[in-house]
């Protein structure tokens, strides 16, 4: 059976497809339109995944869709205006519009599609907690899924067992009440942009004290027993209009909104540091009580909240789970994996999983195809024999890479196929890569790439960590040897690979060490600031001769040096 998943109508559009309930395939859209977070149907990726199976939409046994348009127009319509009207009239004209287009969207799926065979729509949170467990190796699992609103719900809890996952009907965090939705809305108010720059708040906060504004957040944030939480909707707008994020109450308690571009200041990374702390101690909240009713070890987690990897390592680090997993597109976009996957599996109800232990999911390129684009923008290249040691090498004398090699990532941690490496040291590295390179914020930190066998070596963890989204405290006597990937916090974002993962990156760490002592290099996404992840070896090649990168390699065999 091959089922198409496809997440649309919002930001980070994606498909994936999925084959007797195996995972072949998966792509987000911005990579293939060059536009980060592209709300665009995902058009361009789904070509791309029939073209890796060689089908056309004829051979699609199912389409999924992850949402529940029914749903959406009964909870946003029914149920939302009417607790909110008169003051949500601003956005009742857009909701109204979008819930016309909702009811007629299948119809227009299949005329954009050309498809007339079964289309699905599968509940948000159910298709975040399938992205999650039935791709991980549990055999059993506690579910926690949170984001900013998915079917107008933003935090749900379920439990997992065997091939099928189930939502704990008497747990729902229901919008506006949103963790997601307060996080985005501060990032908004810190002049970045929202559901896009969160990772900048998450690495702003380290810079500041939660302290200063504890009396804020202590009324913003109410915990409850149960594992709920509430949202003081007083300091809010978007429940009731679109587009605009916190009241005056905020702007009063707050301070002014950060003008895009202009100095950050102390006020603003303490607010960073307590959007960032309160939202810790709400997830900690949920996943404790998670554990309490589920008695699990295991802990898989989906939406956008869940790629805080500062929170996640807090939840393995504080509370009684011992295994977690996040797969790698934790955000809207692995909705798409997950809603195939569910459909599959709720109709094949005996059908073995398919685990992936990897990210490598998109598109790769071949050797002859490297060959012509380089020849065609007459790029010198060689194809040295020796080519791990010498970049290991080039690493070590503080040279900086761009490596390019076999399938795209999934998900937004680029993961060591398309990725910007050199050495952790020294610690001035880190502001030549910010600003030579990726032309962005001098705070923002860089993430170390470790064999899992040596990780508990350098960092206080040792779990496993292959999609970049924990947080480990970097150990004290290690922090002199890999400088440019310690935060101020002496934290680091950890990516753990294994021989099976990814050889090539393996062996690439295991000669830096034969060379420097280190077992650590720095990776970070091949791009620059506000462009997405490079999909094709033709923006690979503009990105590295308009950054100040030394050295470019394909298919770990093409080098290319900057002249």
């Amino acid at each position: 059976m091959l089922v198409l998943g496809i997440h649309t109508l919002t930001h980070d559009t994606c498909a994936a497809l999925v084959e007797n309930g195996r995972l072949i395939f998966a792509v987000e859209e911005e990579r293939l339109r060059g536009v980060k977070h592209t709300e665009a149907f995902p058009e361009l990726a789904i070509q791309a995944c029939l073209r890796f199976r060689n089908i056309t939409m004829k051979d699609i046994d199912a389409v999924a869709v992850s949402y529940d348009p029914v749903k959406i127009i009964r909870d946003k319509i029914f149920g939302h205006h009417s607790s909110y009207l008169p003051d949500s009239m601003p956005r009742l004209s857009a909701d109204l519009l979008f819930a016309n287009r909702l009811a007629g969207y299948e119809q227009e799926i299949r005329q954009t599609m050309n498809y007339d065979g079964d289309i699905y729509f599968c509940h948000h949170h159910t298709a975040h907690f399938a992205s999650s467990y039935l791709v991980s190796r549990f055999d059993e699992s506690a579910l926690f899924s949170i984001d900013g609103c998915g079917d107008f719900e933003s935090a749900m809890i379920g439990f997992g067992q065997k091939n099928s996952v189930s939502v704990f009907d008497d747990y729902c965090i229901r919008y506006p009440q949103s963790l997601g939705f307060l996080y985005t809305t501060m990032t908004g108010h810190l002049g970045f942009l929202r559901n896009c720059d969160e990772g900048k708040v998450m690495g702003l906060a380290p810079y500041g004290n939660p302290a200063t504004f504890d009396s804020l957040f202590e009324d913003i944030v109410t915990l409850k027993p149960e594992g709920r939480f509430d949202i003081n909707m007083d300091y809010f707008l978007y429940q009731y209009r679109k587009n605009v994020g916190f009241s005056k109450k905020l702007e009063d308690a707050a301070g002014p909104q950060r003008i895009p571009g202009s100095q950050i200041t102390q006020r603003h990374r303490d607010l960073a540091a307590a959007v960032q702390l309160w939202t810790e101690k709400v997830m900690l909240h949920v996943c404790n009580y998670l554990h309490d009713r589920t008695q699990c070890p295991n802990l898989s987690m989906a939406g956008g909240v869940s790629l805080n990897c500062v929170a996640n390592g807090r939840i393995l680090a504080e509370t009684p789970f011992k295994r977690i997993f996040i797969q790698p597109a934790a955000n809207d976009a692995g909705t798409a994996i997950g809603a195939a996957l569910y459909y599959y599996y709720s109709r094949e109800t005996g059908a073995p999983r398919h685990p992936i232990d990897h990210a490598y999911l998109g598109n790769a390129y071949r050797d002859e195809e490297i060959e012509a684009i380089l020849n065609g923008k007459g790029l010198r290249y060689t194809l040295p024999r020796n080519l791990t040691e010498q970049l290991a090498g080039f690493m070590k004398d503080g040279r900086i890479i761009g490596w390019f090699s076999g399938r795209m990532e999934i998900g937004p941690r680029a993961l060591g196929n398309r990725s910007i490496l050199t050495a952790p040291f020294p610690a001035e590295m880190k502001d030549i890569l910010n600003s030579k390179v990726k032309h962005r914020e001098p705070f923002r930190p860089f993430a170390p790439i470790v064999r899992l066998d040596e990780c508990g070596d350098y960092f206080e963890f040792d779990h496993e960590s292959p999609y970049m989204l924990l947080a480990y405290r970097v150990r004290d006597e290690r922090v002199q040897d890999v400088p440019a990937i310690t935060h101020v916090d002496g934290t680091a974002r950890v990516q753990t690979v294994t021989r099976d993962q990814n050889n090539e990156i393996y062996e690439l760490i295991s000669e830096f060490k034969r060379q420097t002592g280190v077992g650590v290099i720095l990776n970070t996404s091949f791009n620059v600031m506000g462009q997405p992840i490079v999909e094709t070896p033709e923006i690979a090649i503009d990105c590295f001769m308009g950054t100040q990168m030394d050295y470019l390699v394909f298919n770990n065999r093409y080098l290319v040096e900057k002249q």
